[in-house]
């Protein structure tokens, strides 16, 4: 039996304060919308035997009307396949009360035939010779091993547990709220053949049986590295395999080093970048030790201009050091201020004319004002 493992769809999720000028969608949301739909098109044609998604299906507990007629449309498509749908419900879909009714409730009416496992409890179902333990995002931290205390791997059939929160092996935590973390003790049961985890946006395999699928799409510029996609496991041998899906390209670049470089240099730079690098659509440039001055004279129109195709162009700056900016001690009384003064103006964008002009001005003036 094959299982398509996937997680964080995050549907309904946008981004970049961008709008389609027709329909008036934010254009990161129908981004992800079209890719997930595309998705679902890829995993019909892989066609597995049961897809199991670990969580965030929504990105808000109250999805837009549009993101669950997105998803109504994916398990239409996937039951007419004929592959069966196993899903948990993570943090940023979960209801925080009990008394509030879930987004997942609606699919009990328009798709009886999705599994959908939602409520404060553990539970188990079973897809031919594979018997499902799951436990959704809980309320406390402390329900998770309440509810771990109650399964029981099934002899004769291959046992997969799927859970939602942050395990030991993974050095940041996502900071999102009812973020909950997962105690080792879950992930290494023996008896448990595949462990599908989802929250976590990177694949990763953190045992030889855990492993988080990852998200299907970059979500932020901290993921640029991250490989998205699936995985799919093949229960007769236990190996598992990376699937990839349509996702619009993201990519964080290596550092520009601005400490000696002009304001028109920066800009030159930030535009070979883009022009390089174009068909990653979301793209950062760090720019790297560089002073509020730098920043400031930087020709932003040029490049907005320039990255106009882009969905996004995130400019992110490190600024220089306090102590590396730090005047160096000195007698002052050694100090020419005037040659102090010209050195500044080097580090400045100006024209030979407007160097020229200043220079003879303000030498004068400091020189007047010792």
């Amino acid at each position: 039996m094959n299982v398509l493992h996937i997680s964080d769809t995050h549907l309904g999720r946008g981004a970049f304060q961008k709008s389609d000028p027709i329909t008036g969608i934010n254009i990161r949301e129908q981004s992800i919308y079209d890719n997930y739909l595309s998705a679902v098109d890829e995993i019909i044609r892989l066609k597995p035997d049961l897809l199991i998604h670990t969580g965030d299906l929504f990105d808000v507990v109250k999805p837009k009307n549009k993101a669950i007629v997105v998803a109504m449309e994916g398990f239409e498509r996937l039951n007419n396949a004929g592959i069966p749908v196993c899903i948990i419900a993570g943090n940023h879909s979960m209801v925080k009360t009990r008394s509030t009714a879930s987004p997942y409730e609606l699919f009990r009416y328009s798709h009886p035939e999705v599994t959908c496992i939602y409520k404060f409890h553990y539970n188990r179902c079973e897809f031919g010779d594979v018997m499902i333990h799951a436990i959704p995002n809980m309320l406390h931290p402390e329900d998770y091993a309440m509810e771990y205390s109650n399964l029981s791997p099934e002899p004769g059939y291959n046992n997969i547990l799927m859970l939602h929160g942050l395990v030991p092996g993974i050095n940041k935590k996502l900071n999102t709220f009812a973020e909950m973390e997962i105690s080792s003790e879950m992930i290494q049961n023996p008896d448990i053949m595949y462990t599908a985890l989802g929250h976590y946006h990177g694949q990763m395999a953190i045992n030889d049986t855990a492993m988080y699928s990852g998200s299907l799409e970059y979500l932020t510029y901290g993921e640029a590295s991250d490989v998205k996609g699936g995985v799919l496991l093949n229960t007769p041998s236990g190996g598992v395999k990376s699937v990839p899906f349509p996702h619009t390209p993201m990519r964080s670049l290596p550092a520009i080093e601005c400490r000696d470089l002009s304001p028109s240099e920066i800009t030159e730079l930030i535009l070979k970048s883009v022009s390089a690098n174009n068909e990653y659509i979301m793209l950062q440039v760090t720019l790297n030790d560089i002073l509020p001055d730098q920043f400031s004279t930087i020709d932003f129109q040029k490049i907005t201009e320039d990255s106009r195709d882009l969905m996004h162009l995130n400019i992110k700056k490190t600024p220089r050091k306090a102590d590396d900016a730090a005047v160096e001690y000195r007698d002052i009384s050694t100090i020419n201020y005037v040659d102090e003064f010209r050195a500044y103006l080097k580090k400045l964008d100006l024209t030979e004319k407007e160097m020229a002009t200043v220079s003879d001005i303000g030498s004068t003036l400091v020189g007047d004002a010792l």
